[in-house]
């Protein structure tokens, strides 16, 4: 009997990738700079959602794949505490968590699509769901080589982005990144704190690959390394951007 097609590692990591970098990263310095008036500060800001993201990592890690079943929190909760939970949180997901972190990336789509295009907004932004929904029917190896393709022309449309001001010149707008003596007064500010919301929720999406768990080539090996090695990566690329947001500015 032949087995079940699985996810590869790459996948893993990819869907790991393209979940966390999102609308987040592109639209949260403007609320940043003005209670964080400093570059040094802005960055550790960044990387202090990264580690915040990696402690997730590591723990969804372990319980991943202690379990190893697909499910992510409904799975984790049913099974630690009771299934009432598992099933409220299933719920949320599924209605908002999921439901609205789709529509709002459709409606970007959409509207994006209309400056270029000049197609109406909202069937751009159906049409995108549906399109996508279409190729996961296909299966796990036409979803997955889907999901590396994608990933990998958003990291590299990045990739160029954060070159550009070096390859092409241009003027600094003075932001500088040697750390003073205020820096420490603002990292304990409460503005501090308020600008890591925005920065958690940019980061949001690193526990991805843990939906996916039962359905992963070699969970318990494969997993863990997805998930921090997928966290890691989008930590330094918040990193490059939110300097280069700054360098250019």
């Amino acid at each position: 009997m032949n087995q079940p097609a699985k996810y590869t590692f790459t996948v893993a990591v990819t869907v790991v990738i393209a979940n966390m970098i999102g609308t987040g990263v592109f639209g949260s310095l403007g609320f940043q700079v003005g209670p964080i008036p400093s570059g040094f500060s802005i960055l550790i800001l960044w990387l202090a959602g990264g580690v915040v993201s990696l402690c997730g990592a590591f723990v969804y890690a372990e319980l991943a794949t202690t379990l190893k079943e697909s499910g992510g929190e409904y799975l984790f909760l049913s099974r630690i505490f009771h299934p009432s939970l598992g099933f409220l949180s299933g719920w949320i997901s599924a209605v908002w968590g999921f439901a609205g972190a789709l529509s709002a990336n459709a409606i970007i789509i959409g509207a994006y699509s209309h400056e270029v295009l000049g197609l109406p907004e909202k069937v751009i932004s159906c049409a995108s769901i549906v399109l996508v929904t279409g190729v996961h029917l296909f299966g796990v190896k036409v979803g997955g080589i889907t999901q590396n393709f994608l990933t990998g022309v958003k990291l590299t449309l990045i990739f160029m982005f954060c070159l550009a001001p070096f390859l092409f010149g241009g003027n600094r707008s003075g932001i500088d990144f040697t750390p003073t003596s205020i820096d420490f007064d603002l990292i304990l500010s409460s503005g501090f704190a308020v600008s890591l919301v925005y920065v958690v929720y940019a980061y949001s999406g690193w526990n991805a690959a843990a939906y996916i768990a039962g359905s992963i080539d070699n969970p318990q090996r494969n997993l863990p390394r997805a998930l921090i090695i997928g966290t890691i990566t989008v930590t330094l690329i918040y990193l490059a951007l939110n300097f280069v947001f700054m360098y250019v500015t």
